[in-house]
């Protein structure tokens, strides 16, 4: 049976924590972002821009292009972050890459800017080169809870299972109240019939965030596969009043048909069969 899509978390030093989901069910795709932030992104950069645009050419506000050498040569690590953040929540992804690469030249070892280019690598489907720059960013900045939660989504791209478990075991362990960490933590688990286990995480991001409607999804199935079919069946009917995803409505309905009319049959009297004498 399948669980809600697992995401992935882009992370921002300390400016910014903006949880992005994807691959709906689990084949890599992008999807509209619903968890939890400290701020918007494209409000955070836009009053970044706002407020230091002079350090802000006009080329990174996307108001015109700009080729040959770095325009914002001067720009600190961060400000490069919520340049290529706004870019990227404008949907120009070309240029937050860009944004990216030019930082990156200068600045090798910032662990938040290759976090960042990893993050949009692995939005992409870009899995080698999203491996690529998390393995960096987890060694520069090994306490990092949001670079090992996008890590072990490239590892699980990868088959890497174990590895994809121990780091989000460690996500977790740095931040326990980390929902990326717990929610993909437990379709981990589900996956490998660890049903009390991924309750447990799913309860725990219910508690922390009760009217997103992805946990109550992913409870609910593994309810049923621990034997409880009416929690699961009220876990999909909340999911289905939560959720704005016409697909995911659909495949919870679907489920529930499936359900109700197995508990019919369960709880319907044997009629007695007829004995033609």
């Amino acid at each position: 049976m399948k669980v809600y899509r697992p995401y992935h978390v882009m992370v921002v030093a300390a400016l910014l924590s903006a949880y992005d989901f994807a691959s709906p069910g689990m084949n890599g795709q992008s999807s509209t972002s619903w968890f939890q932030s400290l701020v918007s992104t494209a409000a955070a950069a836009t009053a970044f821009a706002a407020a230091d645009g002079a350090a802000t050419p006009l080329s990174l506000t996307g108001k015109r292009a700009y080729s040959g050498s770095n325009p914002h040569a001067e720009l600190t690590p961060d400000q490069h972050l919520m340049v290529a953040l706004r870019h990227h929540a404008e949907g120009r992804l070309a240029q937050a890459m860009d944004t990216l690469d030019r930082a990156i030249e200068k600045h090798a070892m910032d662990a938040a800017l290759l976090g960042v280019r990893g993050s949009f690598y692995l939005e992409q489907g870009a899995v080698t080169a999203a491996l690529s720059d998390l393995e960096k960013a987890v060694s520069l900045d090994p306490y990092n809870a949001g670079h090992r939660v996008n890590r072990a989504q490239v590892y699980r791209r990868f088959n890497r299972l174990d590895e994809a478990l121990a780091d989000l075991d460690k996500a977790v362990d740095l931040e326990p109240n980390s929902i990326a960490a717990r929610f993909n933590r437990g379709v981990m688990l589900y996956a490998k019939a660890r049903y009390d286990a991924a309750l447990a995480d799913f309860e725990h991001c219910i508690s922390l965030q009760p009217n997103t409607a992805g946990p109550y999804f992913n409870r609910g199935v593994t309810l049923d596969a621990l034997g409880n079919r009416p929690g699961a069946i009220a876990d999909l009917e909340h999911f289905i009043e939560l959720t704005n995803d016409e697909n995911w409505t659909k495949a919870a309905q679907d489920q529930l048909d499936t359900w109700r009319k197995q508990l019919a049959k369960a709880e319907s009297p044997e009629q007695p069969t007829a004995v033609d004498n």
